[in-house]
C-alpha cells in the first residue's frame, strides 16, 4: 500500500463517505494533478498534493459541523494526531516534526 493509504488508515479517515476506494481514487487523481511538481518521476505523492488531498478530506469529514475551513482542517489535525499517538507513530518516524 502507499504511503498515503497507510496514513489514512492509521488516522483512520473512512467515515462520511470516504470508503478505501474513494481514497485510493482521490490518491491517484492528486498524484496526477500533481505529477508536475516530482521532476525526476519518483513514484507518490508529492507534498502539495498531500495537502491538496488533506484539505479535500477535511471538507468531507467536518462540513457541516465546522462553519470556517479552517476549522475543519485543525479538527483533521486533531483527529489524526490523536490516532497518530494512539498507535505510537507520531514523532517517531521523523515525518512530523518533533515537538518543542
Amino acid at each position: 500500500p502507499t504511503g498515503f493509504r497507510t496514513f489514512t488508515r492509521t488516522c483512520k479517515l473512512h467515515s462520511n463517505g470516504l470508503t478505501t476506494a474513494a481514497i485510493d481514487i482521490l490518491y491517484i487523481d492528486m498524484a496526477r494533478r500533481w505529477a508536475h511538481a516530482i521532476p525526476d518521476r519518483t513514484a507518490g505523492l508529492c507534498f502539495q498534493g498531500f495537502i491538496d488531498a488533506f484539505f479535500y478530506i477535511a471538507r468531507r469529514k467536518y462540513y457541516g459541523r465546522c462553519e470556517q475551513f479552517a476549522e475543519m482542517v485543525a479538527a483533521l489535525i486533531d483527529h489524526c494526531e490523536g490516532h497518530l499517538e494512539e498507535k505510537g507513530t507520531l514523532f517517531r518516524t521523523g515525518v512530523f516534526a518533533s515537538p518543542l
